[in-house]
């Protein structure tokens, strides 16, 4: 999408979502050159609900402006003008407005291009085209008048964590202004649920908002054919402002529907993705049993996603796995694979799990040697000798310092926290282990990494 069509989509969607007594959060940090003031970076951030408290200050040295604005009930009209000024690559502070640097245009980009999120605000990132700003020369100047300021900050580092800015690093930064724009209507998960097959829903919405924009798209599964899907915002009862909030609700009969995916947009915005499982409702023989006996799988998920323990963690990734249709053994011998998985179509998978990657490479090196003396072994006794190897790291995937080409190269799969936690939401149906590995297997060859792990 080119940068106009990201900004105007961004503006359009502002007039929907923007109401009257919007709060607002401005925080920035520019550089002070003479009498100008060049934008390093700067957030502003709009919500429905207030903010409470207000942290508002500003502290200028002779090279660097810093602060917060916050602002209470705003109007929509000040809101857009705040808004239409930052794509323009201005902000207001308190000492003067403050310009974002450019050579030629600005470039735009919004995170909600990313489809695979769950919960959308409307976000815009204003960025100085291929312009780099000059380190700061006297960082220890500037640290030092910061510890002297009001409020008194540990140097610059200090001040932009407080201010949750400093993705740009001295010397190699690119300016920008980060616009986010909450919700102005939700769907509240806890007060929302599917129990058979009738789907109770709750939103709050802010009360200047026009609620006639609210879109709420449902589909059930295993379902009715294209009766499991329907646009069931007419359903949705209005009440009264009560506590600064108007309160929407809806009963909805669907048949067939174990679970449930809602979608909450507002206009041509979408807000929300969220799936509701019928508690006593499971297609899977596996994810009853075990249920049975660790409701809410409570125990599995705090091994599994919780645990500083090794042990209990893999254990939890063999109760994981059974849960998916694996056939999972736990070795005890030490100088072998943690588990040793076997798929319905007689797949071997060798699984060593890890709750840290610093030892990657020994890990990976002894998994790909256990894999080969399987494969002879397989081999030498006449038996297929399909194996396949995964390491499962409980760490996010962007603390991994593992490379896909070295992956690649081992013919090994890397499992990450992503992973298992959507791995979770999968339990309950029917699954197809071998289709798992299959997935896997091609994302190794045509360099995707999402399945890696490495996305």
């Amino acid at each position: 999408m080119i940068d106009d069509q990201i900004k105007n989509i961004f503006a359009e969607s502002t007039k929907e979502w923007a109401c009257d007594n919007y709060s607002a959060s401005i925080r920035f940090v520019v550089d002070v050159d003479d009498s100008s003031l060049s934008i390093r970076e700067a957030s502003i951030e709009l919500s429905p609900h207030p903010l409470g408290i207000d942290n508002s200050f500003v502290i200028k040295t002779s090279k660097v402006l810093l602060g917060q604005v916050d602002l209470e009930q705003v109007t929509k009209k000040d809101l857009l003008a705040l808004i239409e000024s930052a794509i323009q690559g201005d902000i207001q502070t308190p000492k003067g407005v403050a310009t974002l640097p450019k050579e030629n245009n600005y470039t735009y980009y919004s995170e909600g291009s990313q489809i695979d999120r769950w919960y959308y605000d409307l976000h815009l990132s204003i960025s100085g085209r291929n312009h780099q700003v000059s380190a700061y020369s006297e960082l220890a100047e500037i640290d030092n008048s910061l510890r002297l300021s009001t409020p008194p900050f540990d140097g610059l580092n200090d001040a932009l964590s407080w201010l949750g800015l400093g993705e740009n690093t001295p010397g190699n930064m690119y300016p920008k202004i980060d616009v986010r724009i909450n919700p102005p209507v939700d769907l509240i998960i806890d007060e929302s649920s599917l129990n058979n097959d009738e789907f109770k829903m709750t939103l709050h919405a802010h009360p200047q908002f026009n609620v006639e924009l609210v879109q709420v798209a449902i589909r059930a599964v295993p379902g009715d054919n294209l009766n499991s899907r329907l646009q069931v915002a007419s359903e949705i009862e209005w009440a009264t402002i009560q506590n600064g909030r108007r309160i929407g609700s809806a009963i909805i009969n669907i048949k067939n529907s174990d679970n449930l995916l809602a979608i909450l947009m507002v206009g041509n915005s979408i807000v929300r993705r969220q799936w509701f499982l019928d508690p006593d409702k499971a297609r899977s023989n596996r994810f009853l049993a075990v249920q049975n006996f660790d409701k809410g799988l409570k125990m599995t998920k705090l091994a599994v996603l919780d645990t500083r323990d090794s042990l209990k963690f893999e254990n939890g990734i063999a109760a994981l796995l059974f849960l998916l249709g694996f056939s999972p053994c736990v070795q005890l011998e030490t100088d072998s694979p943690d588990l040793v998985v076997q798929t319905p179509a007689g797949r071997l998978v060798l699984v060593e799990c890890t709750l840290k990657i610093s030892d990657f490479s020994a890990k990976i090196g002894k998994l790909v040697d256990r894999r080969g003396s399987l494969v002879k072994e397989l081999e030498k006794s006449g038996h297929p000798s399909l194996v396949k190897s995964v390491i499962v790291c409980r760490l996010p995937r962007d603390q991994i310092a593992a490379h896909v080409d070295q992956l690649r190269s081992y013919k090994t799969i890397l499992i990450t926290e992503e992973q298992l936690r959507d791995a979770f939401d999968r339990v309950r149906d029917h699954n197809d282990p071998d289709k798992f590995i299959q997935d896997a297997e091609s994302a190794l060859g045509n360099d995707s990494q999402q399945v890696l792990g490495l996305s």
